[in-house]
């Protein structure tokens, strides 16, 4: 059984990705004497399957922020790295590893976080 479950994880069995994802990465902007932030899609509506693994509290500077990770299986694509981030409905998702769980270049293995800056 314990087999089944892990081919079904890393597999992408038909159905299995029933949610959609935004994929975007920082494009740094100039606006005056300071430096603004502006986010832009690489990729829109992304088939994925998202499962909300354990959260916590984080204290930074002094205040607590609740904090939520997130296990989100995608196609396999090159275009995704740690330093962009996801969107999945109203959530910020901040990307802090992924990989290709099984080195076959069908699925990429997304793990992230939310309730943090991105």
């Amino acid at each position: 059984m314990a087999a089944d479950a892990v081919r079904d994880l890393v597999t992408l069995a038909a159905g299995r990705l029933r949610q959609r994802v935004r994929i975007e990465q920082n494009n740094p902007v100039r606006v005056g004497a300071g430096r603004e932030d502006a986010w832009s899609a690489i990729a829109s509506d992304v088939p994925a399957e998202v499962l909300s693994k354990n959260g916590g509290e984080i204290f930074a500077q002094g205040l607590e922020r609740s904090t939520q990770f997130y296990a989100i299986t995608i196609r396999f694509r090159t275009d995704v790295k740690v330093e962009h981030r996801l969107i999945w409905g109203d959530i910020t998702m901040a990307i802090r590893t992924c990989a290709d769980p099984d080195n076959r270049r069908e699925s990429l293995l997304i793990i992230a976080e939310s309730g943090v800056p991105t």
